[in-house]
């Protein structure tokens, strides 16, 4: 049996476990932060298609492939009791299980025998079943590995090394920075049926290089591995160094410490999507120059090949629901509706006025009945469990304040305690800008009594309290989860895109050296910031552009494409993790000649999309009433698209308050087997 399959997007600082140290530095590049974070236990997916290793037996791995949901095949580099290279293979079932799934490889297979070279016989190929193993996932990092071969037994902790392009466990509209290219679906196991026995396993790495395992013998007949990185040149994937491993030992004897890696060669591979060429020439003594002609053996559930551009209803089933917000009939009896957060759940937040009544509303999911939360409060902010909110309630200023007749006080609700006081506050009369993602901490900019002029930015959490920001110019707009690391804007003449880390600012500039306008918001750590447009100082013209910046601080401006009319740009918020960046632009409504608001939303794999298409255009929903569409917040988890606005009625009519959700539901569970552009294919030669 042969079966070649592969793993993909590099993950740790595992390939030093694996590979030699220049190569593990090649992988950590391509390593977001996100993804070090540990994720809760997921089914047995694409996106355990990797390179897989304990931290404790660095030199030796597992390489996984997720073959469709049945299916997977396991190749496991490792070495014999005299510190030899040696490798196995075997296709295992996948056994789904409430209590967690796994894969069981009834027969592992130690091929032997073939001799490298130009006079490689097949038939000199012996498959002998040596064992069996069982690997299970407590999630998508972690996992363990219980095997049975050769007479001994074991049971080893797994930790991921590599992420395969376009089959990552979550999200499943991609990861900000890692494009996707159409050659992703080559990932898996090519071979040269003129030369079955052995093989290559090619795995695309999300950030665009690759990775090389071959499986094959020495010029005696000898199991033999080598592994390397490459990228794409000319068209073609160049491995320029691939090593070779031996010292290690099978077993409860393995020493990280014995395992030597030497330089082998250079490998080109020239692939379409089924078949290819390989050329090799090796510095090794032994192994020579050479070429094949190579057919893919085994590939992986996702992605098809070619991969291409998935669209937002490919990937989720959409639902609009419209909230009920009371209708303004009379200029008596005034109504205003401001919606201004989401909980993971659907619970709506917001500042609502109707029948003389007016303050911070909420609105449980499937409820048609607003409940009055706070009187005299406004721009709640709601934590993504639901179990906080935050918000302001106007109170009389003290007998020497001089300046205003109110103050701002910011308030805290529990269901426990009801509202009280934001405990820790140093500042008279505040104003809240941001929360972090996890709800913990806030920013915003207050003052004392009598102050005047500029208001000191701060950040706060229950147990620090307020913590002033070394620049009173400051406007910071969002906040990692640990507090760390803050993003906004210095207004100086024009707004500055800035970030403090650990109360250090500095500005943010794009690749070219431009300046950038607002850093709107962050990620949970901060590794991803949103933001808008150019600092106005620029030498360059000031642009109402949209822009990420990744973890290596690298600047991307997204892709939108503005209608024809269309005047700004400007992405607002994004997802925990984020992955989902979402925002508005003013277009011109010709029917109502007038500038409308409406809402974007960008991923990496889809790119952008114009949420006005989605809700009026030839869909399920079809709206037909224009309105201004503001988006005002997303849930952390990026499934729940919280709008907010308003009609332009003709003169002499009545402005009606508008607000309403887009869920976004993932058409599988995890986006594990989901392939719109093509049907799965793998083969498994006996």
């Amino acid at each position: 049996m042969v079966l070649i399959l592969s793993p993909r997007l590099p993950l740790r600082s595992i390939f030093s476990r694996f590979f030699p140290a220049f190569l593990c530095a090649l992988l950590l590049a391509a390593l977001p932060a996100a993804a070090r974070a540990e994720a809760p236990y997921v089914p047995i997916q694409p996106g355990h298609s990797a390179m897989w290793f304990d931290p404790a037996r660095a030199g030796e791995g597992w390489i996984v492939g997720i073959l469709s949901e049945e299916s997977a095949a396991l190749y496991w580099f490792t070495f014999d009791d005299a510190g030899e290279p040696r490798w196995l293979e075997g296709v295992g079932r996948i056994v789904r299980d409430p209590g967690g799934d796994s894969i069981v490889f009834s027969e592992l297979i130690a091929p032997r025998g073939g001799r490298f070279g130009p006079d490689y016989d097949p038939a000199q190929v012996v498959r002998e079943v040596k064992g069996s193993a069982v690997i299970s996932f407590s999630d998508c990092q972690h996992g363990r590995v219980a095997f049975s071969a050769f007479g001994k037994s074991g049971d080893f902790p797994l930790t991921r090394l590599t992420r395969t392009m376009a089959a990552g466990c979550a999200p499943i509209h991609g990861t900000p920075g890692e494009p996707v290219r159409a050659e992703a679906g080559q990932s898996g196991g090519w071979y040269d049926p003129a030369y079955g026995g052995q093989g290559y396993v090619l795995t695309w790495l999300a950030n665009g290089s690759a990775a090389l395992g071959w499986f094959t013998y020495d010029p005696e007949g000898n199991p033999y591995w080598m592994v390397g990185t490459g990228a794409l040149e000319n068209g073609r994937l160049v491995f320029p160094a691939l090593y070779s491993a031996r010292g290690g030992r099978f077993g409860e004897a393995f020493d990280p410490a014995q395992v030597e890696h030497t330089p082998w060669g250079r490998v080109e591979l020239d692939l379409a999507c089924d078949s290819g060429a390989a050329e090799y020439a090796a510095t090794a003594t032994g192994f020579g120059s050479g070429r094949f002609d190579l057919d893919v053996l085994a590939r992986l559930a996702k992605p098809a090949c070619p991969w291409v551009k998935p669209t937002l209803t490919e990937l989720y089933d959409l639902e609009w629901t419209e909230l009920p917000v009371p209708a303004y009939t009379t200029p008596l009896s005034p109504v205003h509706f401001e919606m201004n957060s989401i909980a993971d759940d659907g619970t709506v937040l917001g500042g609502g006025r109707w029948d003389g009544w007016a303050g911070v509303v909420r609105l449980r999911p499937g409820g048609t009945e607003w409940e009055k939360l706070l009187e005299g409060g406004g721009q709640p902010f709601v934590t993504p469990d639901g179990a906080t909110v935050y918000a302001y309630q106007v109170i009389p200023s003290p007998p020497e304040e001089t300046g205003r007749s109110t103050y701002d006080q910011l308030v805290m609700w529990r269901e426990a305690t009801g509202w009280q006081p934001l405990p820790g506050t140093v500042y008279a009369t505040n104003v809240t800008y941001g929360m972090s993602q996890n709800g913990k901490w806030l920013t915003g900019a207050g003052r004392f009594v009598n102050h005047e002029g500029y208001a000191p930015p701060w950040k706060w959490s229950e147990e620090t309290g307020q913590i002033l920001l070394e620049d009173y110019f400051a406007t910071p707009l969002g906040i990692s989860d640990d507090g760390d690391t803050v993003v906004g804007a210095i207004l100086v003449f024009s707004s500055r895109a800035a970030i403090w880390i650990d109360n250090a600012m500095q500005f943010i500039f794009d690749n070219d050296g431009v300046q950038l306008g607002i850093a709107r918001t962050c990620n949970a750590d901060c590794s991803l910031i949103v933001g808008s447009g150019r600092y106005m100082g620029n030498p360059v013209p000031h642009s109402p552009l949209s822009w990420y910046r990744d973890h290596s601080g690298a600047v991307t401006y997204l892709d939108l494409s503005m209608p024809e009319g269309a005047t700004a740009s400007s992405a607002t918020v994004m997802s925990s993790d984020g992955s989902l960046i979402v925002g508005d632009q003013v277009v011109w409504e010709e029917s109502l000649s007038k500038h409308l608001t409406d809402g974007w939303l960008w991923t990496q794999d889809t790119g952008a999309v114009s949420l006005r298409d989605i809700l009026e255009g030839e869909g399920e929903f079809q709206l037909t009433d224009r309105w201004n569409r503001s988006i005002v917040d997303v849930s952390s988890d990026g499934t729940r698209i919280l709008f907010s606005g308003y009609t332009t009625p003709p003169r002499g009519s009545l402005q009606q308050y508008r607000a309403g959700v887009l869920r976004l539901i993932p058409k599988t569970s995890g986006g594990a087997f989901h392939q719109p552009q093509g049907v799965m294919r793998h083969e498994i030669s006996e």
